[in-house]
């Protein structure tokens, strides 16, 4: 099962992987906090919590004086994962991890996971009560300390294409691009404060996920938020599968830190074309964990049981991952 799962995942990435940046204009200088409001307010669409979702959370940065801002960047840097977030039309960024610092200890909360719905009532909380009018709702994808995507994705805030008066067979088109404006706005004050990078990728909900019909399917990546942010709090309190998850961690930071995405996977596939028997795996594996992270890989079924086909296989990965002379692959991006 795993194999025809990450070859269709390789087969994305490689065609995505020498992509040099987001597709959207620079627009910020033209950008002010009354062309936010400018943009119909998002409603909150569910208005009742899950039993899992922390009522709330998130981390504030305030738009004039970037308060809040050198914890968020320190966040991004050191915590790999994915990030909700919502801009309000003032400008105000609230962000936080899918699995909150606070959701750490108490495995037997049944609240932990970090949405949406919990960053709004943060901006509430912050505003003494006035509800926020929100921009911008989605979330931005961090692999090895650099966020690797942003997204307008979220259950909480969404336009259906009649809310923005959208009707007839092209209606969904329209609302990708009115969407996409939003998305551009998002990315450049997120490049305002140096979390955003020209190597971001800029995905269009609509535009990518809206002919999938079942709501499994309408998500970036592979694993939910929900049952990714579960798998975590478990991982940190079992001693195997954190040091599992720390060693690739550990070395997706050492590799970034010599090459950028395009090298490293030009890298793996030189190596695998000098011995495809031994090392097509570790490509596989590689571009699943360069897309999705060390939580995706390891939340698989199976993963953590080395007794398993997909179980061992993680294993002479994690292994053969750890053990990549980083001297060589300093030469090999050189020589490039």
């Amino acid at each position: 099962m795993l194999k025809p799962f990450i070859f269709w995942t390789l087969v994305l990435f490689i065609n995505t992987a020498w992509a040099t940046g987001p597709n959207c204009s620079s627009i910020l200088g033209n950008v002010t906090q009354g062309s936010l409001s400018n943009f119909q307010s998002h409603n909150l669409r569910r208005i009742d919590p899950q039993p899992w979702d922390v009522p709330e959370h998130g981390l504030i940065v305030e738009p004039h004086s970037l308060n809040g801002l050198e914890t968020v960047q320190k966040t991004l840097s050191e915590r790999d994962g994915t990030y909700p977030l919502i801009i309000d039309q003032e400008g105000t960024l609230v962000i936080d991890h899918r699995l909150p610092e606070s959701s750490f200890s108490d495995l037997s909360a049944k609240a932990y996971v970090g949405n949406h719905l919990g960053l709004y009532n943060k901006l509430k909380t912050h505003n003494a009560g006035k509800a926020p009018k929100v921009f911008f709702a989605g979330q931005i994808r961090v692999v090895a300390g650099k966020v690797k995507n942003l997204i307008d994705q979220s259950g909480s805030f969404y336009f259906s294409p009649e809310d923005l008066g959208f009707a007839g067979e092209n209606a969904n088109q329209k609302l990708a691009k009115h969407n996409q404006q939003r998305l551009n706005i998002a990315f450049d004050l997120l490049a305002e404060m140096d979390i955003t990078k020209e190597s971001t990728e800029v995905k269009n909900f609509v535009e990518s996920y809206a002919r999938f019909e079942q709501p499994s399917d309408r998500q970036e990546g592979h694993v939910l938020a929900k049952d990714a942010a579960k798998f975590e709090r478990f991982c940190r309190s079992n001693a195997a599968c954190w040091s599992k998850h720390q060693t690739i961690e550990s070395m997706l930071r050492k590799l970034h830190a010599i090459g950028n995405k395009s090298q490293i996977t030009k890298y793996f596939l030189k190596n695998a074309r000098e011995n495809p028997v031994k090392n097509f795996e570790a490509v596989q594996l590689w571009v699943l964990v360069s897309t999705e992270g060390a939580t995706e890989l390891l939340s698989s079924p199976d993963a953590l049981n080395p007794q398993t086909n997909r179980g061992s296989l993680i294993e002479r990965f994690i292994k053969g991952f750890e053990s990549i002379d980083l001297e060589e692959f300093q030469n090999f991006v050189s020589n490039l």
